[in-house]
């Protein structure tokens, strides 16, 4: 994975991975000091409200000749804005590098896929936006590259390192307090190692402080609204009223802010909707297996792509 420290970091990065793609339509290579009035198409850049993949979308844009018109979620537009700004700093002309807001995305999107000048729809977001996304597109034939939401596990066998095993699935789990579509949304763990993982990381996520993000001391942060909240709790209560058992957290804090602890539950029926749906927060199911063999992965759910850990 990479990452990138800065817009600039990002151009670079993109001038060199992307440089072979990035001849104009007229056969004459960008160079390196953009010129407004040589870009060919326009890409549109949808984004999600946990992170700013900005960077990474609009790299690529730049390099191959592209205007950029960014909107992103509404719940987190000053990252863009931030983005945008630093593009200005940095020498990118003025029309360049656009920043669109909206209360009504559905009408602005469809209005500007409608337009010819659109030629490329990158998407990082639920797959059930993702989906009306594709099937509008595709009323203009636009290529859209997309990151939709995930249902990722991640694998702990007998014979794994037990400390090492917790490091990873706290950094797989918590990283942004588990609202990133990457983060492992199942854990599945074998019997013989079972016990002790649990008791592990019931012990660590337990210890992990919950507060604003302003505070140098918070390991956990805030949702990013009270509907979030909402949505896990759900999950984890409907999970319990299965059989499941929680070992830490489980609950909304009280008092201001959208604050669900950091939460480990176990004996999770795999048929619960917390083994299908993203859940997109501080939340971690731990299944248990006995042999490689035995068929614990949850049902085909609808919307969720998969990935192993």
């Amino acid at each position: 994975m990479a990452v990138f420290k800065s817009s600039s970091a990002s151009l670079n990065c993109s001038r060199s991975v992307f440089s072979d793609l990035s001849p104009k339509a007229d056969g004459q290579a960008i160079c390196s000091s953009v010129s407004q009035k040589n870009y060919s198409s326009v890409r549109l850049l949808h984004a999600s409200l946990n992170h700013s993949p900005h960077d990474k979308s609009i790299g690529p844009a730049l390099a191959a000749g592209c205007t950029v018109i960014l909107k992103p979620a509404s719940e987190t537009p000053l990252t863009a804005y931030a983005m945008a700004r630093l593009g200005e700093e940095a020498g990118v002309p003025p029309g360049v590098v656009n920043v669109l807001t909206t209360t009504n995305p559905s009408g602005v999107t469809n209005a500007m896929l409608a337009d010819p000048r659109v030629r490329k729809l990158s998407f990082t977001g639920s797959t059930g936006v993702g989906r009306t996304l594709l099937a509008e597109a595709a009323k203009s034939v636009v290529s859209c590259p997309m990151e939709l939401g995930g249902n990722a596990p991640f694998l702990v066998f007998d014979d794994a390192d037990l400390e090492a095993a917790l490091d990873g699935a706290m950094v797989a789990k918590m990283r942004n307090a588990g609202e990133a579509c990457t983060a492992a949304n199942r854990f599945y763990v074998q019997s013989g190692i079972h016990d002790a993982f649990v008791a592990g990381l019931t012990a660590r996520m337990a210890a992990m402080k919950v507060g604003p993000g302003y505070d140098p001391d918070t390991q956990c942060g805030p949702m990013i609204t009270t509907n979030a909240v909402r949505k896990i709790d759900r999950l984890v209560s409907e999970a319990v009223a299965a059989g499941a058992r929680v070992t830490t957290g489980g609950k909304p804090l009280s008092g201001n802010g959208y604050f669900y602890p950091p939460t480990v539950i176990e004996n999770v029926p795999t048929d619960a909707a917390i083994a299908g749906e993203e859940i997109f927060g501080p939340v971690a199911p731990v299944y248990r297996f006995e042999t490689e063999l035995t068929r614990t992965i949850a049902p085909e759910w609808k919307g969720t792509r998969r990935s192993v850990r």
